[in-house]
């Protein structure tokens, strides 16, 4: 998410400063929305991805697995 973000950070100042020999293009409110829009999607990529793992980590154990290929003597407790 970072990369795509500084990507679209460099290019906006490219085009406003007209670097490398390019045209200047200014910044306006229609830029600045499609970059709100953006950074709003990316964000909410972020989110589905966090909510993705954390679904997956929530998963129930199954302890009858465990139960039947552990010995319990190699079981050991930490307080």
């Amino acid at each position: 998410m970072a990369i795509i973000t500084g990507q679209i950070i460099i290019g906006l100042m490219v085009d406003h400063f007209g670097w490398f020999g390019n045209t200047q293009v200014m910044l306006d409110y229609k830029r600045l929305a499609a970059i709100a829009l953006l950074a709003g999607a990316l964000y909410l990529i972020y989110l589905s991805d966090l909510r993705r793992k954390a679904e997956h980590y929530a998963q129930p154990i199954n302890y009858l697995f465990l139960l039947t290929f552990y010995n319990s003597s190699e079981i050991t407790y930490q307080i």
